[in-house]
């Protein structure tokens, strides 16, 4: 709550201007922005744990024979699915809200007016003085930020979903070939193989689903952090 305090009395004082509203828009979006580049530097630094959980996903639908298998696997896929629509269908009007009603004012401020919009935070931030080309270069970035940052944050969101999916999926196969073991009519010794093949997989699996965890918890924590800081601002 201090630093959060705090925050808002820095966003403030600079520029002696912009409303609340204005400052926690900012504040929201820049949060965005640093929870995206963190999810994608992670998972570039961790890519070569998470290039075998993928590989083992890939695997799994490449090598699924039996037909109820796939419908389970493919109702999974599609609540990750659902889930990467709700994600865009939320960012894509808010991004469309921005590009519309923030456009680059070029008029010319006077000495009391800074006349120039921007697209994140109050037009006071704008300096009035800088040539129009860097104005415009300036806009048109964090514009561009404002796009990428959308679709990354939505893209990683909605990856970590199916993919975490997918392995609940995995599970209940499991849990099902597990529950057609006794009978089976081939004795003893193809029980016992089955057994320990489901033992296999089931270690297989909970090694992923620890991959996964160690790959997202830390990304995770602080999206939980930011969301309660940006509840107390607002």
């Amino acid at each position: 709550v201090i630093g959060v305090g705090t925050m808002q009395g820095l966003f403030l004082t600079y520029g002696h201007c912009g409303s609340l509203d204005e400052l926690i828009d900012a504040i929201t979006t820049i949060t965005a922005y640093s929870l995206g580049i963190t999810k994608t530097v992670f998972l570039y630094l961790q890519q070569d744990r998470m290039r075998g959980v993928i590989a083992s996903t890939i695997e799994d639908w490449v090598t699924v024979t039996d037909e109820n298998h796939r419908k389970l696997m493919s109702r999974y896929a599609f609540w990750g699915r659902l889930g990467f629509t709700a994600q865009i269908v939320g960012c894509v009007p808010i991004l469309i809200e921005v590009t519309f009603t923030r456009l680059p004012n070029l008029s010319p401020a006077n000495a009391s007016v800074i006349g120039r919009t921007m697209p994140l935070g109050p037009s006071c931030w704008a300096p009035g003085a800088e040539p129009t080309y860097v104005y415009l270069l300036t806009f048109y970035a964090i514009l561009f930020g404002l796009y990428a940052t959308g679709f990354v944050y939505s893209a990683a969101d909605a990856f970590t979903l199916t993919l975490l999916l997918h392995l609940c999926g995995q599970f209940d196969l499991l849990t099902a070939r597990i529950g057609k073991i006794d009978d089976e009519d081939d004795g003893s010794s193809y029980q016992k193989y089955q057994v320990i093949e489901c033992a296999k997989r089931h270690d297989q699996l909970l090694t992923y689903m620890s991959d996964v965890n160690d790959l997202f918890k830390y990304v995770t924590l602080q999206e939980f952090m930011s969301n309660a800081a940006l509840i107390v601002m607002s």
